[in-house]
């Protein structure tokens, strides 16, 4: 699968494009069978969590993982 957003596009445009990846609902996802759909939309998914950690973090400041912080 090789695809590239518009470069013009306004931002939220390329968000509902991106969600639209995510979520499934994407011509893109035409002929692929719904086995490889669903593996590939979990790293897209997975992704998605750790780029919207990461905005938080930039914004808000570091949050400490709580598999990796040790309980005092």
């Amino acid at each position: 699968m090789s695809y590239r957003f518009p470069v013009d596009a306004h931002e939220r445009v390329v968000k509902d494009l991106w969600m639209d990846i995510v979520e499934g609902k994407s011509g893109l996802w035409d002929g692929i069978g719904e086995d490889k759909k669903e593996c590939i939309r979990g790293e897209f998914s997975f992704t998605e969590v750790v780029l919207s950690a990461d905005l938080m973090s930039s914004l808000f400041g570091p949050f400490p993982d709580p598999l990796i912080t040790p309980r005092p």
